[in-house]
């Protein structure tokens, strides 16, 4: 409720207390609250978050359903967070991993072209 109403800092602080408190941590929980730490302007936070995705799915990417839609969304996410703090080239890895993982994608998938874009913005080797 509080993530709905714009008070993303207050769901983000809320959410990591209720995981703590019962022990829970997975990649739904770890995007939700990258998510709404990104929502509230903490992306050192928000990249840790998202940063546990990898932790969560030692396997490929492509081998379990939440994993092929959760973990991309971190990593256009986390890029997004590594750009606003000014690493360009910690965003380029990231939207570069995105990039190879989605090659066959629909090219009009929306996060796909946000992507793109974002990389042309954060342009490098």
């Amino acid at each position: 409720a509080d993530w709905k109403a714009g008070r993303a800092a207050d769901a983000a602080t809320s959410l990591a207390s209720l995981l703590d408190k019962v022990k829970a941590r997975d990649s739904r929980h770890a995007h939700l609250l990258g998510r709404m730490l990104a929502d509230a302007g903490r992306c050192e936070e928000a990249i840790v978050a998202f940063d546990r995705m990898p932790a969560e799915f030692p396997w490929p990417w492509d081998v379990y359903a939440p994993w092929s839609v959760r973990m991309p969304l971190s990593l256009l996410e986390g890029a997004r967070c590594q750009a606003k703090l000014g690493r360009p080239a910690e965003a380029r890895v990231r939207l570069d991993r995105l990039l190879e993982m989605w090659k066959d994608a629909d090219p009009d998938l929306p996060a796909l072209a946000d992507a793109k874009a974002l990389r042309a913005k954060v342009a490098g080797p």
